[in-house]
Parts: C-alpha cells; structure tokens; sequence
C-alpha cells in the first residue's frame, strides 16, 4: 500500500493507519456476525408448538435436528455468551496491555471462529447444556476484542484523525449486525447443510479468511511495520508522543473508584445497555411471535434499524462537529443533548410500542427503526466518557465501562424469558418494553442532571506535570507535535 504523508504540507493521504481501519472494522464485524446470528438461528432450531405462535415458512426447517427448548431457555442461551463477555473485560486489558491489541485480536477472532464450525455437530449431540457451553465459551474469546483493538488503534490513530478512523471502524459492528440478521434467515431458508448449522460455518470461515490479512498487513506498532513509509511513522508516532509516555502509569484504582463521575457513566451504560440488548437479542422473536413474520423475513425487518442506525450515525457526526465549530454549544452539553436525545427519545418510543397490537406491524417496524437509530446518539454522548473524564486511562476505563453494558446484556435476555416463558403473547412482550422504556428515561434524567463530561481534577495535574517535564527537554520540546496539543487543549479547556 503507497502511502503520500506529507507532513510538512498537512496532506494526508491513504496509509497503514487506514488498512488498521479497515481490517478492525472487517474483524469487528465478523465477531458481531457470531454474536448476533444465534438470535435468528434459534427460531429455526427449536420445533415446539407449544411455545410457538408463528410457523416457520418455506423451507426453513432444513433437515438439522430440531430441539423443544422453552423460551426461557432459549433466552438463557442467547444471554450466557455475555457471562463470560462480561468476566473478561478486565482480564482482557491486563492480557492486552502485557502481549499487545494485535495478537489478543486474533486469537479472539479466530477461536470464536473456531467454535463457529463445530457448534452445530457438538450442539446435535449434547443440546441445550452444549449450545450453552459454547456460547459462553464464544463470550470468553471475544471479550479480548474490544479491549485489543482499543489499545492497538491508540498507537496507530494520530488524535486530529482519531473520531474519524475510529468511528468507521467501530461500525464494523453495525455491518456486523445487519449481515448476521440479514444473511442468517436467508441461508437458513436456503435449506442447504441442514439449514440453521450454515450462518454458523459461514461466518467461522470468514473469521479464518480474514485472519491471513491481518497477521500480514498490521503490526502493534507503526514504526515495526515492514512497509510504511517514514513520513507516515513520523506523522503518527510523533503526534502520539505525550498521549503514550515512555514508562506506562500504574492504573489510579482508588481515584478512580472515588470518582462521582465514573460510577455515574457505569450506571448509564448498564441502564442504556438494557434497552439495547433487548432490542438486539429479543425483537427477532418478538417479530417471529407476535408479528408472525417467517425467518427469512424476520432477518431483513430486525436488520432494517441497523442499517438506517449506520447512516444517522454518521449524520450525527457531521451535526456535531458543526456545531462544536460554530461555538453554538459547549462540548460536556453536547454530550447531554445526545444522550438525552437517545434516552427520552428511545423511551417514547418503546412505550408506544408497547401498546400497539400485531394489526400495526407497520407502525411497529418504523417505530423500531426510529428506536436503533437513536441509541446511535450515545456514541456522541456518554459513550465518549473514557477520553473525557481519564485521557490517560481510557483504555482501564473502556473495559469497565463495556463490562457494565455487558451485564445487561446477562440480565435483560433473562427477564425477558421470565415475562414470556408461559407463552409469547402481546402481553408479555407489552411488560418488556414498558420496563425497557422505565430504564431508559431513568438513564437519561441520571446523566442529563449529574453527568459532567470534563476530565477529572487529578488528571489535568497529571497532564500539567507532564507537559512541564516535556517542556523542560528542549529536544522533546522542539519535535513535540501540534495537534497532541490541540487536543488536549480542547479536552481540558472545552470541557471546564
């Protein structure tokens, strides 16, 4: 890949830096594929009537076995890939910060693969307690991901680039999303190898088709990659120089934990993280219960909101970077206008869909798509609390915030289990999402009132001393890079 970085001129051209881009949103979105596609899966796997309002049409039932799972134990299977998602945040920054993001990576991409291959054969002989065993056995894998690829794209985003480069790799897990719910019906209806085992080797061999690319192509660090340019190294490393100093910090636990402020964006992410996974996990089978839609189409309704999510998103960006450069708001009440905007708005809407019945299947659908697209505004809202409150340990702080969201996605699956395990009727459903609805205004009164999204007071003497001991190195001095400064700057100015 040639690379035209030309520092001096401020022209930035495609290098290394894009194809970390690229190949972390491709990884991202294969593990989401193996996350999600179990939630369309199970519909077809489980034949019974008892439990089941909706027929499976077409040929969706393959020729695989088929189990007489409830739906609590349905909902305990798709909820147990987070028990070890969850247990390994922590661990995972600690394993990371010791071998470094690019091979941790790996190795949760590819064993999650691995296992993607053989769940179905396992899963026919051994039932309910393989398929559980396997799922968590997945979670456990991919709860290296986040924390890898967080730590690795720090060496390689320069900070003016760093919304941008990460923001697109990160909707590697919308991409995912959507290709899980829309390819998994349709493979399943194409009745081939058994019909439900196909997305699982599908999106196993793409774990190990992407694995050859990213072994090759990216290193842990700019200036050890075999074919970048100089000008390229020099360009990132040399921006990145006061955000990563020589010897690594230990981690402040009792400042941390003495924060206000971090506890309050840990209770956000699991009260937003609620009505996330309900949607994520859940509204498949509420489409197949109640809405009666067949799988092949249920894949394509449950994608839709990802995919409109995807473009909002990006629309997002672009209003508040607007904005933000017009002066016409500060950057901490930004931060609550998004957040409230996803919290109120997503809990207006959940409630409307609580009380409307299978005759509006229409109005139910836009209703979900205008759902997802706003849980989109909190990636500009109190999802960007690990660089505004702790620059320096964003990396600790992302894996406690993301093992927050997690137990969510533990919890949720269940409750939702317990409110339609005697049956899946409207009624049941109406109770999940009048709770789903409660917990997110309640996320949004909490952060729009007590949120303040500034850096801590102990870490802006941090950043002062370091700056005093880089200013006292005239050397270091001279070769500083300026947009290091801006953005510290901004982060600590903008946000008083």
């Amino acid at each position: 890949m040639s690379t035209c970085c030309d520092v001096a001129s401020g022209r930035l051209c495609l290098g290394y830096r894009h194809c970390v881009m690229f190949l972390g949103l491709c990884g991202l979105a294969i593990c989401y594929i193996m996350r999600i596609s179990p939630a369309i899966t199970i519909i077809s796997m489980v034949d019974n009537k008892e439990y089941r309002s909706a027929k499976i049409t077409g040929n969706n039932s393959g020729s695989a076995k088929k189990f007489d799972w409830t739906p609590l134990e349905q909902n305990a299977i798709l909820s147990s890939f987070f028990y070890s998602y969850f247990l390994m945040q922590l661990p995972a920054g600690w394993v990371t910060q010791h071998i470094g993001g690019k091979w941790t990576f790996a190795t949760g991409v590819s064993f999650c693969g691995l296992i993607a291959i053989v769940l179905p054969r396992l899963v026919e002989l051994g039932g309910f307690t393989a398929f559980l065993l396997l799922r968590i056995s997945q979670g456990f894998f991919q709860g290296m991901c986040y924390p890898s690829i967080h730590r690795l794209t720090g060496y390689w985003y320069p900070p003016r680039e760093y919304s941008c480069l990460s923001g697109i790799m990160h909707s590697g897990y919308i991409v995912g999303t959507v290709l899980a719910l829309v390819c998994s019906g349709y493979l399943i209806d194409a009745n081939q190898l058994g019909g439900w085992p196909l997305p699982f080797y599908v999106s196993g061999i793409l774990a190990f088709v992407w694995l050859p690319a990213w072994s090759i192509l990216i290193t842990e660090v700019p200036h050890s990659h075999p074919w970048i340019s100089p000008e390229e190294v020099q360009y990132i490393e040399g921006s990145l120089r006061d955000i990563h100093p020589p010897r690594p910090r230990p981690i402040p636990w009792r400042r941390l934990a003495a924060s206000g402020q971090v506890w309050l964006i840990m209770v956000c992410y699991v009260l937003d993280g609620w009505s996330n996974y309900t949607l994520l996990v859940c509204v498949p089978q509420f489409i197949h219960d109640v809405l009666g839609v067949p799988i092949s189409e249920n894949g394509v309704l449950s994608a839709l909101p990802y995919m409109m999510a995807l473009i909002f998103m990006y629309l997002l960006t672009a209003i508040d970077g607007f904005i933000l450069r017009r002066g016409w708001i500060s950057m901490p009440n930004a931060r609550k206008l998004w957040s409230g905007l996803s919290a109120f708005g997503k809990s207006i809407l959940l409630l409307t869909i609580a009380y409307l019945d299978a005759s509006h299947k229409t109005a139910i659908i836009i209703l979900l798509v205008l759902n997802v697209m706003l849980s989109s505004a909190t990636l500009l809202g109190f999802n960007l609390a690990d660089l505004d409150l702790a620059p320096a340990y964003a990396g600790f702080l992302f894996s406690v915030f993301n093992a927050c969201s997690t137990f969510s996605g533990i919890v949720a699956p269940l409750v939702v289990g317990v409110f339609t395990s005697n049956y899946p009727t409207p009624t049941a459903w109406r109770n999940v999402f009048v709770l789903a609805s409660a917990i997110s205004c309640l996320c949004g009164i909490l952060f729009v009132l007590f949120g303040r999204q500034a850096p801590l007071s102990w870490t802006r003497l941090e950043y002062t001393q370091r700056r005093r001991n880089s200013n006292s190195d005239p050397v270091h001095s001279a070769e500083s890079d300026q947009s290091t400064s801006d953005v510290h700057t901004r982060l600590l100015e903008d946000n008083s």
